[in-house]
């Protein structure tokens, strides 16, 4: 797993040929998924405050943290079965759902800057980058329809994951509100 992950990080095409071609690599790409969004969650989270100035104690940032990957964990879904329903029914390409997680989830692993708030959106960028070198492994339909495919559902993944972060967010800064009065 080591090795794809620097496959990953170097934008090593026949990394991305290789991880979604393996059924086993399911497990693997939803650990990546999970613990990159993790680690940048418990970092992100000492940033925040509430409008009265009080930051997250140990509580929030930890059920920040684990919301911040159960929320990657639904955003990387929904982005694998848009790029399925892009490939395949708008743009004529043969993929499979395991396929597009097996990819998104090994190209998640740019989200790891994300533990430097300023540096989240690059992550992002990286991300749709590897996630078009690998659709244009498996799908071989040219480089304008993978980068279309990568782009909105990439797209769609960061929408997913931010509105849904700023769901759990809003929640635990109104839970620490309504607890210091």
């Amino acid at each position: 797993m080591f090795n794809r992950i620097i496959g990953a990080l170097s934008f090593n095409a026949a990394t991305y040929r290789e991880v979604a071609n393996d059924l086993a690599a399911n497990r693997q790409a939803a650990l990546i998924v999970s613990v990159v969004s993790f680690l940048a969650g418990f970092v992100s989270a000492f940033t925040f405050t509430t409008p009265d100035g009080q930051g997250f104690g140990a509580t929030e940032v930890i059920i920040f943290s684990i919301a911040s990957a159960i929320v990657a964990l639904i955003a990387w879904g929904i982005s694998a079965f848009i790029a399925v329903f892009i490939a395949t029914a708008l743009l004529g390409g043969k993929t499979s759902m395991g396929e597009m997680l097996r990819i998104g989830g090994y190209a998640s692993v740019f989200n790891i800057l994300g533990i430097v708030p300023i540096l989240g959106i690059a992550g992002w960028i990286l991300l749709i980058i590897a996630t078009i070198i690998g659709i244009n492994q498996v799908i071989a339909f040219g480089a304008r329809r993978a980068i279309a495919t990568a782009v909105i559902a990439g797209a769609l993944r960061f929408i997913a994951m931010y509105l849904l972060l700023g769901i759990v967010l809003v929640g635990l800064i109104w839970s620490l509100a309504l607890t210091a009065r």
